[in-house]
């Protein structure tokens, strides 16, 4: 578990479990992709690691487990972000609906400033 934890930290995007299992092998580590994925499970349970549900990937979490979490769509780089008041109102919507919230998750796709100066594009 701590080898797959350490790839993603090093990763510099967020990585499937192929992917992991790819870049152990370039350090001289054996891992199949179902040990990827069983590590990735507990990794996700403890809080550790995010679940990008727009790339099919993961990444350490670097903020709260509500985050919003940005997608770029050219560099695939996530960014994640605080925000507090969107995740209150989204679960106050959830409970006057009569929903329980089991998973909470929420993901923007975009372009990144990098990216954007990179390809001229100056829209806000």
């Amino acid at each position: 578990m701590r080898l797959v934890e350490d790839l993603l930290k090093q990763a510099s995007a967020p990585a499937s479990a192929y992917d992991l299992a790819r870049l152990a092998g370039e350090r001289e580590e054996r891992l199949y992709p179902a040990q990827v994925y069983r590590a990735l499970a507990e990794l996700v349970r403890q809080g550790r690691v995010r679940r990008i549900e727009a790339l099919n990937a993961y990444c350490p979490t670097l903020s709260t487990p509500g985050a919003i979490v940005f997608v770029c769509n050219d560099c695939s780089r996530a960014f994640q972000h605080d925000h507090p008041e969107i995740d209150t109102a989204l679960r106050l919507a959830l409970e006057n609906h009569g929903l329980r919230l089991d998973r909470l998750i929420v993901e923007a796709t975009g372009k990144c400033n990098e990216c954007r100066q990179q390809t001229s594009d100056t829209r806000s």
